[in-house]
């Protein structure tokens, strides 16, 4: 007989320990509550406190009675609104690279030929992204050259004078002086003007490869 009153005191405490969900489908589950969030619910079961941890959606649930008698009743949960949702604006994006006086731009801001191999190389259109590669690999050489020509020129200019100088220095005579400078200023020009045959170039292929990419050639 004591054994069975033990017993019954242990069923007792057990079952006033649990908590007790009721589902809006109809069926009631012994679980031990381990959290109540927003939206969710997370319950470990009754016969296995320690096991996986369940999560059910709030709007499957009707009501939870917890272990010390009291009861919570869930409605459905729905999302938050705003009474003042922001606005969100956005800006449409216009494919194609303006010509404006010989420079490039691109939704308004102006384009280097950095950005102009970005646009070459993230171009959807295969087949002009074939034409257009090509002519980008003309401009970077016709870059190289102007400034190849358009340095060398000036230097080998520039290094007249002092050479100039030293040989007038040797013959006592104004004539080497006259001849290195005269040399000197020749292939400066020179050098300036391939340089600026080379700059022409360069810019020509820069628009190219924009009116390619506009579908205009």
């Amino acid at each position: 007989m004591k054994r069975l009153l033990i017993l019954l005191a242990f069923i007792v405490v057990k079952l006033n320990a649990q908590d007790t969900i009721r589902f809006k489908n109809g069926v009631t589950k012994a679980v031990k509550v381990s959290e109540i969030g927003l939206t969710e619910v997370r319950y470990n079961d009754f016969s296995n406190p320690t096991g996986p941890i369940y999560v059910v959606n709030k709007n499957e649930i009707s009501s939870i009675r917890y272990s010390n008698g009291t009861e919570d009743k869930f409605s459905e949960v729905k999302p938050s609104t705003s009474s003042n949702p922001a606005v969100v604006v956005t800006q449409p994006i216009n494919d194609k690279i303006d010509i404006k006086r010989g420079d490039l731009y691109y939704n308004g801001r102006r384009v280097g030929e950095a950005r102009l191999q970005k646009l070459v190389n993230l171009c959807p259109d295969a087949e002009k992204q074939n034409r257009m590669i090509p002519v980008m690999q003309d401009m970077k050489k016709y870059k190289k050259n102007q400034y190849l020509f358009g340095f060398l020129g000036l230097g080998l200019g520039l290094m007249s004078l002092p050479v100039g100088i030293i040989a007038t220095g040797f013959s006592e005579s104004v004539t080497p002086f006259l001849i290195c400078v005269g040399t000197g200023a020749t292939i400066a020009i020179t050098g300036q003007v391939i340089s600026g045959i080379n700059k022409g170039k360069r810019n020509a292929k820069k628009l190219e490869v924009a009116k390619i990419y506009n579908g205009e050639l």
